[in-house]
């Protein structure tokens, strides 16, 4: 035992008077008083349950409290003072730290494991990289969706319970969603196996250690990076997620629009990635491409059906008659510097300009299926860009 502060040896315990030879002192933790060490020795090995032992010491003293009392396997890393988790290859217990008393014993194969803070679940690995979350109070095992490619190594719970993470072999962080029951991320960057893993207190930070001699700071809130995920929509139609996401920007920056599957526009806050408003769709055909007007004012939202709808952003209802459809989906969409022409591309290499204020229309024909559209800065040349396509002059469309 040291001083904190100075960094002085206080006092040296003799574990050596348990039952059997303590060969290896596995783990060595304070209960919630700050008086005892809790110690856990093993005579062999630690994955051999059945030689692993628990002790109270006075931190005093150094005097042991008690008898030893025999455990499954080795501790989980320390969540709370008065409840310790120890992990077996058939086994988990959880004991109480001031008595040593087995509070619960559930019979279960696992090759690492983690409480969680309110000390009512278990998160447990698998040696084939599956994780489970065990009730300590029911006995019920939930399988997570997903798995590691190798064995999980370690696993530890956010503040609030709600999140998982999990180590393993294959060089890889997992982030579970526990209320959904999947991965919600994964983590790449070390090249070898993980041997420790800790999160912040707060729950926003996650520190990992690899063999590889590197140290990784993880933002888990997710509001610290320069790039973030977000859930655009839950659900997804039939072929609408073989196309990139109908995804733009304002103008200015601060607000984000997403299409939908069912035809709807979700804006988002680009600083908090949180949901502003909902404009809702004229039907259910989905989104295939969305484009903000020049002073951010105005959405352009082209669907399946090739049909083009502009919509006040504040509160979405339609600024003009929809462009009908010509029966091909709309992916490629674009708006003059001046707003006042709209183009559009459909996967059959229709190209159309519609003058938004006249409602003249123009038609030309792209070899290829266009995917974007782009003005130049004076409006007088369009961009196409897609399989075969090129570049047209507005004027010069039929």
């Amino acid at each position: 035992l040291f001083d904190a502060a100075s960094m002085r040896l206080v006092r040296e315990i003799d574990v050596g008077r348990f039952p059997r030879p303590a060969d290896m002192i596995v783990d060595a933790r304070f209960d919630a008083t700050g008086r005892v060490v809790i110690a856990t020795v093993a005579s062999n090995f630690p994955d051999v349950s059945f030689r692993t032992q628990v002790r109270r010491y006075d931190v005093g003293t150094g005097r042991p409290l008690a008898r030893a009392v025999r455990v499954p396997g080795i501790p989980a890393p320390p969540v709370r003072r008065d409840r310790v988790l120890f992990s077996g290859r058939d086994a988990v217990a959880l004991v109480d730290a001031s008595t040593l008393r087995v509070i619960r014993r559930v019979p279960v194969r696992t090759w690492s494991a983690g409480l969680s803070p309110d000390g009512r679940s278990v998160g447990l690995g698998g040696d084939d990289g599956s994780v489970r979350i065990l009730d300590l109070e029911t006995g019920k095992l939930r399988t997570l969706v997903g798995r590691h490619e190798d064995r999980v190594q370690g696993l530890v719970f956010s503040s609030d319970g709600r999140t998982l993470a999990t180590r393993s072999d294959d060089g890889k962080v997992l982030i579970w969603d526990l209320r959904a029951g999947n991965v919600r991320e994964t983590l790449t960057g070390h090249t070898g196996a993980i041997p420790t893993i800790v999160a912040s207190r707060d729950g926003r930070t996650l520190y990992t250690g690899g063999l590889d001699r590197r140290i990784i700071v993880w933002d888990l809130a997710g509001d610290r990076r320069l790039g973030r995920s977000f859930q655009v929509h839950p659900f997804r139609q039939a072929g609408f997620a073989d196309y990139p996401p109908p995804l733009a920007v304002s103008p200015s920056g601060a607000i984000v629009a997403a299409g939908t599957p069912d035809g709807d526009v979700s804006l988002y806050d680009a600083r908090t990635l949180r949901r502003v408003r909902n404009l809702p769709g004229d039907d259910e055909a989905a989104v295939w491409a969305v484009e903000f007007s020049p002073d951010g004012a105005a959405v352009a939202v082209a669907d399946e059906d090739g049909r083009v709808a502009l919509r006040d952003v504040t509160s979405g209802r339609p600024l003009r008659p929809p462009l009908p459809g010509l029966g091909h989906p709309s992916q490629a969409l674009g708006l003059s510097p001046d707003g006042d022409r709209l183009a559009v591309a459909d996967l059959d290499g229709n190209l159309r300009l519609l003058d938004l204020k006249t409602g003249g229309l123009r038609r030309a024909r792209l070899d290829g299926s266009p995917l974007h559209l782009s003005f130049s800065p004076d409006g007088s040349m369009l961009a196409a860009a897609g399989k075969t396509v090129g570049a047209a002059e507005p004027d010069e469309l039929c």
